[in-house]
């Protein structure tokens, strides 16, 4: 049985759904569509849990020449640090950034 994200290719999805972002190659600045997210983390110490605030950007491998963790992104007029990769499969790649 085919699920049907596997039915649309890649590039509609991030063109459709994707916002503009400017990485910072090595090679020059490349306009690119990606995801770009807040979301919470949830951070334990001994017995408090608190949730804290991180922003995400999630980049078709393809589209991030030389993605490694330092590179920088640029949304809405501000410049992100890559502070981890948490997810690289091959196509999709998941950034920490601050």
């Amino acid at each position: 049985m085919t699920d049907f994200y596997s039915l649309m290719p890649d590039s509609l999805f991030t063109e459709t759904l994707g916002d503009d972002v400017t990485y910072h190659a090595k090679a020059g600045d490349i306009e690119i569509k990606a995801f770009v997210d807040d979301y919470l983390e949830p951070v334990f110490s001994g017995e408090a849990h608190v949730q804290e605030g991180r922003k995400r950007i999630d980049v078709a491998v393809a589209d991030a020449p030389g993605l490694k963790k330092g590179m920088k992104f640029t949304h809405n007029g501000v410049k992100y640090t890559v502070d981890d990769i948490i997810a690289n499969d091959g196509q999709f790649a998941s950034c920490v950034v601050s």
